[in-house]
């Protein structure tokens, strides 16, 4: 194992490899990652906790472990588009303070543990070639999910009341029996989109905007009283309202 405690900023330049990983900065410290952490792919731990300087994951950085752990108390987390994250789960144990953009057209994120961005502190985005699971509680201030396989949310999907939730399957289908909390959902699959919830009044989605399922169905089931404000597209659609005695409203 390989461990790093710095009250200031520091930033990695050469190559780390070591079964467990962890940097930890405090105060206004910054963690700059430029080049391959590397932690025990099938049961190795990365763990990044930053000061009030955040997390940069800069062009052609690479972090990557059974699980890697982000934490900070400002800053967010910041990955360039040439950045990469490879793990069987990301997650953040302290929660992370500011934005999280995980653009990295290389990431290979199999599943998102719990991982909170405190209300009104950041959004949070993540694209991930391959499937995507959202096996724990995801909380944000918005929340975007991009994959090029499958998403599939046994967990937790959580937005404010006055936040947005786009989901996007480039060539795969998204299933959610879980947990869905939105103010406005939008977003896009390439199959079917299956938004069933633990229960059938588990999901509180209160807006519902433009959602195409190309070729596929669409289903809804929704606690909430339902404003549909955009376009549906989908092959059939299906959408159930508090079980049948909520309000569905149909905007413009």
């Amino acid at each position: 194992s390989s461990s790093l405690t710095d009250p200031g900023s520091c930033a990695f330049n050469g190559a780390v490899s070591a079964t467990n990983i962890t940097a930890t900065t405090s105060g206004t410290g910054a963690i700059a990652v430029n080049t391959a952490l590397t932690a025990d792919p099938t049961a190795g731990t990365l763990t990044l906790v930053s000061g009030t300087g955040g997390i940069g994951v800069n062009g052609g950085a690479k972090l990557s472990g059974g699980t890697v752990d982000l934490t900070t108390s400002g800053g967010g987390v910041n990955e360039a588009a040439l950045g990469a994250i490879s793990t069987k789960v990301l997650q953040s144990t302290g929660g992370v303070i500011g934005t999280v953009a995980l653009p990295g057209t290389q990431n290979a994120i199999a599943a998102i543990g719990n991982f909170s961005v405190p209300k009104g502190t950041g959004p949070f985005s993540l694209y991930t070639t391959g499937a995507l699971t959202v096996a724990g509680t995801l909380s944000a201030q918005s929340i975007a999910l991009e994959a090029s396989g499958n998403i599939s949310i046994p967990g937790a999907v959580v937005d404010p009341p006055t936040g947005t939730v786009t989901l996007i399957s480039d060539n795969g289908s998204i299933s959610e029996t879980g947990s869905l909390i939105a103010a406005l959902l939008t977003g896009s699959s390439a199959g079917n989109t299956s938004l069933t919830g633990a229960t059938m009044t588990t999901n509180q989605v209160a807006n519902l905007s433009n959602f195409v399922a190309n070729g596929g169905a669409f289903t809804l089931d929704d606690g909430a009283n339902l404003l549909i404000s955009g376009i549906v597209n989908a092959a059939t659609i299906n959408i159930d309202v508090g079980n049948g005695g909520g309000v569905l409203t149909l905007g413009n």
